[in-house]
């Protein structure tokens, strides 16, 4: 009886790891659509979006994953820096015309406070020379 108890607990111990696996895009990281998904039901919960502001946000954040996963793939620093600025100012041009006034206020402030949340927590860090 043990033996089946730890076989079936094994075996749904690896299902679990290669479902979470298969999120993962070759480089151990999520696959773009998997970002968006993750944006997109945090924006749902934190703005109370209507079905048809989650379709259409779902799309913005695909395309801008994608659009982010690519410019990664760039090496010059600088052409990162300029295709990431605007892919971030499409975005955020595009999710204007989707959320109502009330919305976009509480996205501004949820991400500024993300923006500090990074910048502190990356000045808490000790500097490499």
């Amino acid at each position: 009886m043990m033996k089946y108890l730890i076989t079936a607990l094994t075996l749904a111990t690896s299902l679990t790891l290669s479902a979470q696996d298969a999120d993962l895009d070759e480089g151990g990281k999520k696959s773009p659509e998997d970002r968006a998904k993750h944006r997109t039901e945090r924006m749902t919960k934190e703005l109370a979006l209507s079905p048809e502001q989650i379709a259409k946000v779902n799309t913005v954040n695909i395309n801008f994953a994608r659009a982010i996963s690519e410019v990664k793939e760039m090496k010059d620093v600088e052409a990162r820096r300029t295709r990431t600025v605007a892919a971030k100012e499409k975005r955020d041009g595009e999710l204007r015309t989707i959320l109502t006034p009330e919305q976009i206020t509480k996205w501004e402030a949820a991400r500024d406070a993300k923006k500090k949340e990074h910048r502190d927590k990356k000045d808490k860090k000790p500097h490499q020379e």
